[in-house]
């Protein structure tokens, strides 16, 4: 795991790629301290009862288009706390580096993520998910572990675009959100 010591878990689980990205990409991926990265986006989310129901407990934000968005990423003693905002709605998760992977936390779960570099962009191939915490984790089958991809691409020193999309085997699109973030000039 990371520790408070080393809160850029970026650099190390994406390797030599991370030094060809673009600025803006690698900020809206930093620990910053300063502002956040701010944005517009639009947001899906999945018609079925069953998927109306998941987003409510997860707290997933409600579909719209123009949807103001931000992010601040700090630092913790086990890595990074994400903390992102979609229409003033809060959307906080811990992520940290384990056995080569990133382990973001949602609820109980541990999404596992490998992370590669492909056309410039900052690519999120899903591993398995497991229920728990570094410690004491167990898999959790793959029939039921929704499925994410991740994408953020960018401009120049200053701008992201981001495309995250989250589904689940059986209940289909929890929810999608795809924008363009404005991060601090002078950060990554």
């Amino acid at each position: 795991m990371s520790s408070a010591s080393d809160p850029d878990l970026y650099p190390a689980l994406v390797g030599p790629g991370w030094a060809t990205l673009p600025a803006a990409v690698r900020a809206v991926h930093s620990v910053t301290g300063v502002a956040p990265a701010r944005g517009v986006v639009t947001v899906r989310r999945g018609q079925s009862l069953v998927a109306r129901l998941v987003g409510l407990l997860l707290g997933l934000p409600a579909a719209g288009e123009g949807v103001p968005a931000e992010l601040h990423v700090t630092a913790h003693a086990h890595g990074q706390r994400w903390a992102r905002r979609f229409g003033g709605v809060p959307m906080v998760t811990d992520q940290a580096a384990h056995q080569g992977a990133l382990l973001e936390f949602v609820g109980p779960f541990a999404l596992a993520f490998r992370l590669m570099v492909d056309g410039g962009a900052l690519v999120f191939t899903q591993a398995p998910t497991r229920l728990g915490r570094p410690g004491w984790m167990i898999p959790w089958p793959a029939f039921l572990a929704p499925r994410i991809t991740g994408r953020c691409a960018g401009s120049g020193a200053a701008t992201a675009h981001v495309n995250v999309v989250i589904a689940h085997p059986i209940v289909g699109l929890l929810v999608s959100y795809e924008g363009v973030f404005t991060v601090s000039q002078g950060v990554a």
